[in-house]
C-alpha cells in the first residue's frame, strides 16, 4: 500500500531545533532544546528518532534550513552546514535543502554551504509575500530578531548572510528569552537611583518577561540561567543577582519596576528598528502591515499599538484547522513555512 506523504520543515538552530510536521490539514509543532555548541549527538539522535517514529506509516519529505552552523563546535560555518546536513543521510526520507536563491535542492546533490547558512528567515518571507503587498515582519525569537521586508509583494531584504544582516539592521542579535539583560541595557535609573547591571549570566530577558507575565512559562522553551523553575519567584531571585543584591519580599516592588524599565528599553529598540525601515523604504506606502512573529510577538504588538501602526499576528496567516501540542506555530515560523513551501512544490 502506498504511504501518504508528510512534510517536515526543520529549522536547526544553535540552542533549539524546531520542526513542523504538515499532515493533510494538521500541523504538529515541536521545539527541542539542544545546545548544539556542546555536542551534536543530541540533535542527531532527535532527527533519527523522529524518522523512526513516522517513516513506517508515512513517506517523509524533509525541508531543511538552519542557523546552527555558526556554533563554535564547528571549525567553520561551511563545516557546520555540511555536518548538520549529514544528520539526514541514510534516513528513510526524501530530503530537500532550502537555499539563498529561494529554491529547494535535493540532499544528494552537491550543495554550496554558502547558499544554505542562516537562510531560515527567508522561508518565512517566501511564505508571507503573497498575503499582503507591503509587509515588515518582525520575527522576535529567543535569541535573535529577524526583520523581513516585503514591498509590492517582493522580498527586498539585501541580507546575504549574518554579517550583512547585522550591518543592514535586518538581523538584530537580541531576543526575548536567551538574551542576557546586559545586552539590552547596562544601567537602569529608578527614582533618581542608579542600578548597574552586572554583565553575568545570572538572569536573562526570559526572567523580565516572566516577572511581567508577558511570556508564560509554558511558552518559555529555554533553560533558566540557574536551572531552577521558570516561575515569577525564581525569576525575581535571578534578577536581583543581576543588580548585586539578594531577593526578599521587600524587594519585589523595585524588581517589578526594574523589569518594566528594562522592557521599556527593549520596546524602544524594537520601535527604533521598525521606524528606521519604514522611513528608509516605506515612507510613501499607505497599506503597510507590521507582522509579529515568534515567541516575542506580543512585544511587537505593543510597539505597533503605541505608534498606531497596522499590526497583524502571524497566526492570522495560517489556515490550519488542527494544531497538535502546546507549541505555537508562530514560535516555529521558519519550520512551518518550510513544510508549507515544500508541500506546494512537491505536490
Amino acid at each position: 500500500m502506498k504511504k501518504r506523504n508528510i512534510y517536515i520543515g526543520w529549522d536547526i538552530g544553535g540552542a533549539n531545533t524546531k520542526y513542523c510536521i504538515l499532515n493533510n490539514n494538521t500541523v504538529n509543532c515541536k521545539i527541542k532544546f539542544c545546545e548544539l555548541w556542546k555536542t551534536t549527538k543530541e540533535i542527531k539522535k532527535f532527527i533519527s528518532e523522529t524518522h523512526k517514529k513516522f517513516s513506517n506509516k508515512y513517506k517523509i519529505i524533509n525541508a531543511i534550513s538552519m542557523s546552527g552552523e555558526m556554533c563554535d563546535i564547528f571549525p567553520s560555518r561551511e563545516i557546520g552546514v555540511k555536518k548538520i546536513l549529514s544528520f539526514f543521510n541514510n534516513q528513510k526520507s526524501d530530503s530537500y535543502v532550502f537555499l539563498k536563491n529561494k529554491k529547494f535542492i535535493k540532499m544528494n546533490r552537491n550543495i554550496s554551504p554558502d547558499l544554505v547558512a542562516s537562510m531560515n528567515w527567508l522561508a518565512v518571507a517566501m511564505y508571507l509575500k503573497g498575503f499582503n503587498k507591503n509587509i515588515i515582519g518582525i520575527d522576535l525569537g529567543s535569541t535573535t530578531t529577524d526583520i523581513i521586508l516585503i514591498k509590492n509583494n517582493k522580498i527586498i531584504n539585501k541580507r546575504k548572510n549574518d554579517f550583512t544582516g547585522l550591518t543592514l539592521s535586518e538581523l538584530i542579535y537580541t531576543g526575548c528569552l536567551r538574551t542576557p539583560i546586559s545586552a539590552i541595557v547596562n544601567k537602569v535609573k529608578i527614582r533618581n537611583k542608579l542600578y548597574n547591571v552586572i554583565p553575568e549570566n545570572f538572569a536573562s530577558m526570559a526572567d523580565i518577561y516572566s516577572i511581567l507575565s508577558i511570556i508564560p512559562s509554558k511558552y518559555n522553551y529555554i533553560n533558566s540561567s540557574d536551572n531552577r523553575p521558570k516561575t515569577c519567584y525564581y525569576s525575581m531571585k535571578r534578577l536581583a543577582r543581576i543588580f548585586g543584591f539578594d531577593y526578599s519580599k521587600s524587594k519585589k516592588h523595585i524588581l517589578l519596576s526594574l523589569s518594566k524599565k528594562i522592557m521599556s528599553i527593549h520596546l524602544n529598540q524594537i520601535n527604533s528598528i521598525i521606524n528606521y525601515h519604514i522611513k528608509d523604504k516605506y515612507s510613501t506606502i499607505k497599506d503597510l502591515k507590521i507582522i509579529g512573529i515568534g515567541v516575542g510577538r506580543e512585544l511587537v504588538r505593543r510597539v505597533c499599538k503605541k505608534n498606531k501602526w497596522d499590526y497583524r499576528d502571524f497566526m492570522n496567516y495560517i489556515d490550519i484547522k488542527k494544531i497538535k501540542g502546546i507549541t505555537n506555530v508562530s514560535d516555529i515560523a521558519p519550520a512551518f513555512a518550510l513544510s508549507h513551501l515544500i508541500k506546494n512544490e512537491y505536490d
